[in-house]
């Protein structure tokens, strides 16, 4: 079945700010989906500083048809006694696009009424998610936003690129004069080439390539594993701290742990206050 991808790619998004717009934004498209009858896996998302990843399987690449109920006015009000349709009724068929001919009768708890059945064909997905999508990434609570260039929308940081693919092939919509395409970039410093993105698979395997880790959970161990591999070489430990793995794995790409020292002299400082400054200030791990 078709599979949908998208990845917003923007500077640097504060570390605190990328894991809840991850939330909404599989929130926001399960819900979509729910709410416009389109059969879909539940939403996967993956993210970095500099991108966020949302790819969903199993997608219907049409909507599934839908018939609409509208009661009206009771048959005693929609009818004079000659048994001719009164404005009440005239005015019911109107306001759903239809002739009181198509009007049906419906048993209610009040009594008989007229009722409008409208059946709707499902449109095609990609045409559904060309019109949400702007609206989704417009809709990104960040704590703070701003505007760049000559840009009225905002977001946390600049866009640089928005790659959305369905079912294999681009979708076709722009976020404030930004146009969405099927290429994703890679490792600002490391390897910035421009890659081609098909599906998840795809992306996965190119980011690899390209010096991009952007499974959080990965990357999170990964950094912790660096982290202790490196204390045990110093002779020490480092004290697991969630909070702190949290703001870390979230301002990395390509985690590469780096041991580094200070003079001996600064050890006649409380340890409680070298190590606050280190984790509070520069995001380090004490050994």
């Amino acid at each position: 079945m078709p599979e949908f991808f998208i990845e917003i790619g923007s500077e640097e998004i504060p570390s605190g700010y990328v894991e809840p717009a991850l939330i909404y934004m599989r929130e926001e498209l399960a819900s979509f989906f729910t709410l416009n009858q389109i059969k879909a896996d539940v939403p996967q998302v993956l993210g970095t500083p500099r991108r966020l990843v949302l790819s969903v399987k199993g997608v219907d690449a049409l909507q599934q048809d839908s018939v609409d109920l509208f009661q009206g006015p009771s048959i005693s009000v929609a009818f004079d006694d000659q048994g001719a349709p009164t404005k009440a009724a005239i005015g019911f068929a109107r306001g759903k696009g239809l002739d009181v001919s198509d009007l049906t009768k419906q048993s209610t708890a009040k009594g008989e009424v007229l009722c409008a059945r409208i059946e709707k064909k499902g449109r095609p997905t990609q045409d559904h998610l060309n019109e949400f999508l702007p609206k989704l990434i417009g809709n990104i609570p960040f704590p703070k936003k701003m505007r760049w260039q000559n840009k009225t929308c905002t977001f946390a940081r600049p866009l640089h690129w928005i790659t959305a693919i369905f079912n294999g092939k681009p979708l076709q919509f722009s976020f404030d004069g930004l146009e969405c395409g099927e290429y994703s970039s890679g490792h600002r410093f490391l390897k910035p080439d421009k890659f081609q993105v098909k599906n998840l698979s795809s992306y996965l395997e190119q980011s690899a390539k390209h010096f991009l880790m952007v499974d959080p959970e990965l990357r999170k161990q990964k950094i912790f594993e660096q982290v202790q591999e490196l204390a045990r070489e110093a002779g020490g430990s480092v004290e697991e701290d969630l909070s702190l793995l949290n703001v870390v794995n979230y301002l990395v790409e390509y985690p590469v742990a780096i041991r580094g020292d200070f003079d001996r002299c600064f050890l006649q400082l409380p340890k409680e206050l070298l190590i606050m400054t280190m984790k509070h200030h520069q995001k380090y791990f004490h050994i």
